[in-house]
């Protein structure tokens, strides 16, 4: 396959350079360093969009020939976003799932490098969504690394509308979504009936997400579980803690004092007062103030906040580990100021 390209690929490089109307230095340099490159040929045409457009054009073959790897130039022009040549493969007769190697669509490309608009294009001119790659993945799972709350609504949406299996979705495609922060995606997803499971609520709790968390509770999600309440206050959500007490879950010293050094002094009083209602226990709430900072094994650089009893004031410090008494100066301006 290498070989039947090579003189088209050639083509490419003389009409760009030609068209361009680049200096004859530019030129060599620009062969120099297309032969310098030890991609495979295919690979350094399609860092060039002009390039590549090129040659498409001048392809007389079937478009659809797969190189070694199993990729059409569709997942190449799909994987670097660029949209005009794809609607010109298409034009061409491109088929839109055919699979490489690994099994990955164009769809599964364009996804992965987080371009929209050529996932929409493809999409919208009958891509197959529910298609896996090697891993089981479908192109939605791509969704939990993107970024944009409009843009990853839009493609979920899209993806719903187009036939996405929720009943056999993605393994972990909620959660994920839910961990990365998709707070509007996730509930889309909810919403429209995928599969969700006790380590989903979990998931809510420690990001914070009542809209899901209710949701999930209304659902039959199960609200006692291990560590729950602990996650819940990582997040400092005062509704959701409350909810896990009420439903049976026990805090304890370790989830006051955890919610002290992130600074959720809110959630930390409530569970302190719950504590001492319910087990006759209490904790110092400024306990944490009065810890001085102490260094540790060097295994990564943290910023962190101490609260300093003379000059009664919060200080932000860096440290390789140790004792490192809040998570941040605003935690400690919270609970010591």
């Amino acid at each position: 396959m290498a070989k039947l390209f090579r003189p088209l690929i050639a083509a490419a490089l003389l009409a760009v350079s030609t068209s361009s109307a680049i200096a004859q230095n530019n030129k060599d340099d620009l062969i120099q360093q297309f032969f310098a490159d030890r991609r495979p040929e295919i690979e350094k045409i399609a860092d060039h969009p002009e390039q590549l457009k090129s040659l498409v054009l001048s392809q007389k073959q079937n478009p659809n020939v797969p190189f070694e790897n199993g990729k059409t130039l569709l997942h190449y022009a799909a994987n670097r976003g660029y949209v005009e040549i794809v609607q010109l493969l298409l034009e061409h007769g491109a088929k839109l799932d055919v699979q490489d190697k690994n099994k990955k669509t164009p769809l599964h490309e364009a996804m992965a490098y987080h371009h929209d608009k050529v996932a929409r294009l493809l999409i919208e001119k009958g891509a197959n969504v529910n298609l896996r790659d090697k891993e089981g993945k479908t192109p939605l799972f791509s969704i939990v690394f993107m970024d944009g709350k409009e843009r990853n609504l839009a493609l979920a949406r899209l993806f719903i509308q187009k036939g996405y299996k929720l009943k056999t979705p993605d393994a972990d495609l909620l959660n994920q979504t839910i961990r990365r922060g998709h707070q509007e995606t996730a509930l889309l997803l909810l919403q429209n009936g995928i599969p969700f499971s006790d380590g989903t609520l979990a998931s809510a709790a420690a990001m914070g997400f009542e809209d899901i968390f209710n949701f999930l509770l209304q659902k039959g999600a199960q609200p006692k579980q291990p560590d729950i309440l602990s996650l819940a206050c990582q997040s400092g959500n005062l509704n959701i803690v409350k909810t896990l007490t009420e439903k049976g879950n026990a805090p304890t010293l370790k989830d006051i004092d955890q919610a002290l050094a992130l600074g959720h002094t809110e959630v930390a009083q409530y569970l302190n007062a719950h504590l001492n209602k319910t087990q006759g226990k209490q904790v110092d709430l400024k306990e944490r103030c009065r810890i001085k900072p102490e260094p540790g094994d060097c295994k990564a650089l943290f910023t962190y906040a101490y609260y300093d009893q003379n000059a009664k004031r919060c200080f932000e410090a860096t440290g390789c580990g140790g004792v490192m008494p809040f998570d941040s100066l605003e935690a400690c301006k919270k609970v010591c100021e």
